[in-house]
């Protein structure tokens, strides 16, 4: 069974109850954020493997923020900078 849930909400203790039902009779569970197969008694335990948990969307943002742009503010707008190039 395949499940897309929404980054939109904070989901997790319903999508953990809800591996926790899917889990019951066996097999694993995958998410977006590690490509480790999860198993009901590690995601019910907490367990982190590579510092990540079960559906950790949280830490794995943190990990995976783009730095801020800064933007230079001495610079000319590029389409005055296009019209001194010609």
């Amino acid at each position: 069974m395949l499940m897309d849930i929404s980054g939109r909400i904070d989901g997790t203790a319903e999508v953990r109850h809800l591996a926790g039902v899917l889990l019951r009779e066996g097999g694993v569970a995958f998410d977006d954020y590690s490509e480790h197969a999860w198993t009901l008694g590690e995601i019910e335990s907490g367990t982190a493997i590579e510092g990540l948990r079960f559906f950790d969307f949280r830490r794995y943002n943190e990990r995976h923020r783009q730095p801020h742009i800064v933007r230079d503010t001495q610079r000319k707008p590029t389409s005055q900078v296009k019209r001194l190039a010609r």
